[in-house]
């Protein structure tokens, strides 16, 4: 007979029990909640934290060119490209650059736009792989600028240069005066070569490599090469074979200059030397220190232990002395010019030390010699005859220091011509040899001194026009010239173009945000 399993009896939850129960799942549901809050809250600051500092930054508008903007991270991109691997200081000085440089790109792509001239995608990938390095799609922007404006010259602005046009044969010579330009001018019209002339007189650098010939040219291309107009004025106004009456060109920068110079004071600055030593009490003392300085030991080691020296604390380092301020026992070392730097003496005895004998081991780290220096007040001008000019209103009492500030050419001409510390060293051989001639009395003017390594402003053309062809064919050189002005001056009208609205939302401190950024990535 089987056994019957007894049925226990179901256990009654008493309503005290349940409400405990209840209690402890509601904590336990509130705990669990509140940990959920507090990492959640935690995920939010943190994100909140990297949103503020890193997202929003660098997703923040910062140029904006008519209905195209540029965020931050556009325009690091842009420093990196633009500032490549130089240092710091120079991406700081290029931030302003960039910013301009995204601008004209985005107007002459849009422009472009207008003319139905595009780079595609494909073709901009091709070009950055092709580059060594290749660049990473990071940069397509950079490298299509750059492709398009070649695209735009060669399929639109080709178009604005003709192949043939008027031309002239020219010939010019910058000369520095009036004078000297009417003087040369009557030596052409006696006969002499302008070409030779031109090679051995003319003031400007082109003219003179080219002795004068500057060549067929059309008309624009001179005033882009020289910087002035004057040539093409005169050459495509004139008739052939026709010299110039000397022309003025007064910003024109040519390799001469005048000084007119006074010496206001001069001194002899002594030779120095700066020399380390080791005061020791007995000559047999110092042989002992000697020998150890010869094996390799340390100097400054060397004085702390032993000098009696009041220059022991700073390794013996005695500093700069000139001659006589230590005496003729060092002299006779110090400033023995045969003597090699870094050559430790043998020990030399100096009865002026307060010490039981009192020997000195000493070296010379650095010697300078003894230099001429002095005060001087200068005027430079653009040519002899102005120069002289000048001269005579001083000989006839006018002030130095006023006409410097009216008529000087160089950097002191603000502080009344005057310059102080000079030494012959950093200044021109001409100039120097009437500021250190020990006969010269002080207070004295000089004469006019020639100057072929300074530059000054100002001269006078001869041109003249050997030969005139109505319908020449461009040079390759010259025609890419034009295309290139052309191509500006249809730059600076997108610039003009009231039309064209451009922001920029980059002050100071944005940009120095964005240079560390870009630095550091």
């Amino acid at each position: 007979m089987t056994k019957k399993s007894k049925v226990k009896p179901k256990r009654e939850v008493t309503k005290r029990q349940l409400a405990r129960w209840q209690q402890q799942r509601r904590r336990q549901r509130i705990l669990f909640g509140l940990g959920v809050f507090i990492v959640a809250a935690v995920l939010i600051i943190v994100g909140a934290g990297w949103y503020v500092d890193q997202y929003r930054p660098l997703h923040q508008t910062v140029i904006k060119v008519n209905d195209t903007r540029f965020n931050m991270d556009y325009y690091i991109k842009a420093l990196k490209f633009y500032g490549g691997d130089q240092p710091t200081y120079y991406l700081y000085g290029l931030a302003d650059d960039v910013v301009k440089i995204i601008e004209q790109n985005e107007l002459i792509r849009q422009e472009a736009m207008e003319l139905g001239i595009s780079v595609n995608q494909d073709e901009v990938d091709k070009e950055r792989k092709s580059l060594n390095p290749p660049l990473s799609k990071d940069y397509r922007d950079f490298v299509r600028a750059a492709m398009l404006i070649d695209k735009l010259r060669a399929e639109y602005f080709d178009q604005q240069v003709p192949v043939y046009t008027e031309q002239r044969h020219i010939m010019a010579m910058l000369l520095e005066s009036e004078s000297q330009a009417t003087e040369v001018k009557l030596r052409l019209e006696g006969g002499e070569s302008f070409a030779e002339l031109a090679g051995e007189l003319s003031l400007e650098g082109f003219s003179r490599e080219e002795s004068g010939d500057l060549d067929w040219r059309p008309e624009g291309i001179l005033t882009i090469l020289l910087g002035t107009s004057l040539i093409d004025d005169y050459a495509f106004s004139s008739e052939v074979d026709v010299l110039s009456q000397p022309i003025h060109d007064e910003e024109r920068i040519k390799s001469v200059g005048y000084w007119i110079a006074k010496v206001l004071e001069r001194e002899m600055e002594p030779e120095e030397a700066d020399v380390q030593g080791i005061l020791l009490g007995s000559e047999e003392e110092a042989w002992e220190v000697r020998d150890r300085l010869e094996t390799g030991e340390d100097f400054g080691e060397l004085a702390q232990e032993f000098s009696q020296h009041e220059s022991k604390d700073d390794d013996g380092d005695l500093g700069w002395l000139t001659p006589g301020e230590a005496g003729p026992a060092f002299d006779e070392f110090v400033f023995n010019p045969e003597i090699e730097l870094e050559i430790v003496s043998e020990p030399i005895f100096d009865d002026n030390i307060s010490t039981e004998g009192g020997y000195w081991l000493i070296k010379v780290l650095e010697r300078k010699e003894k230099e001429e220096k002095a005060d001087v007040q200068v005027i430079l001008l653009g040519s002899e005859e102005e120069a002289w000019e000048v001269r005579g209103r001083l000989e006839a009492g006018e002030d130095f220091a006023t006409l410097a500030q009216e008529l000087s050419q160089h950097g002191s001409k603000d502080n009344g011509g005057e310059v102080t510390d000079v030494t012959p060293d950093i200044m021109s051989l001409a100039l120097s040899e009437f500021v250190f001639d020990p006969e010269l009395e002080l207070e004295t003017v000089s004469k006019p001194i020639r100057d072929d390594t300074v530059v000054t402003k100002g001269g006078y053309w001869l041109i003249k026009v050997l030969e005139i062809d109505d319908n020449r064919q461009l040079e390759d050189g010259d025609r890419e010239l034009l295309k290139a002005e052309v191509f500006s001056e249809w730059v600076a009208a997108l610039w003009d173009d009231p039309e064209n609205e451009i922001e920029n939302y980059l002050d100071s401190e944005k940009k120095a945000w964005a240079v560390d950024r870009a630095m550091r990535s």
